[in-house]
């Protein structure tokens, strides 16, 4: 099966290293990636038919013909932070200038079925255990801050609060009040 293509088309040679740095970390040689810096190279590029994973594309490369090519996920980088425009559903745009990591975050979540679809190996389950004897100390607020955050990196969280157990004794085969 072939490698999901990530194509990242900007004229701003630094900026582009840090989200290919990014992606390198990752998902390396688990992604083929592209990096366009020439307009009329991405202009001769995507004047013929191109299918693509996900393309991450400056304003000054973008061109509404993109979305007639095969092309799963399309980033539009802004370089003016303009939130609830209405314009093209299938167009994710993001401020460039927000940190690599939201950016990152956000290209991975939105677009993570085509990602993973090469990766066969199996994730472990992770749990977090939020605990402390004594009562009040602010257990619920720090498990669900965690689970906030978790959710907002596109992570899959269940929250369970265990908190009417009251103590461990049920977890332990011995049923004796623990002193």
């Amino acid at each position: 099966m072939a490698k999901p293509r990530v194509i990242i088309a900007d004229t701003d040679k630094g900026y582009i290293a840090s989200i290919q740095l990014k992606f390198a970390k990752e998902y390396f040689d688990k992604i083929d990636m592209e990096i366009i810096t020439d307009k009329s190279y991405f202009a001769e590029l995507f004047s013929k038919p191109q299918k693509a994973d996900i393309l991450i594309v400056s304003e000054e490369f973008y061109d509404v013909t993109l979305q007639k090519h095969n092309i799963s996920n399309i980033f539009l980088m802004m370089e003016k932070d303009e939130e609830e425009q209405t314009g093209d559903l299938n167009i994710s745009k993001m401020y460039k200038y927000t940190s690599i990591k939201e950016i990152f975050s956000e290209i991975v979540g939105k677009s993570s079925q085509c990602l993973n679809a090469d990766d066969n190996e199996k994730k472990e389950t992770k749990v977090i255990l939020v605990t402390s004897a004594a009562g009040g100390v602010g257990k619920t607020t720090i498990a669900l801050g965690i689970s906030k955050c978790l959710s907002k990196n596109y992570k899959r969280v269940l929250y369970v609060n265990a908190s009417r157990l009251q103590t461990f004794k049920y977890v332990f085969n011995n049923k004796a009040v623990i002193s």
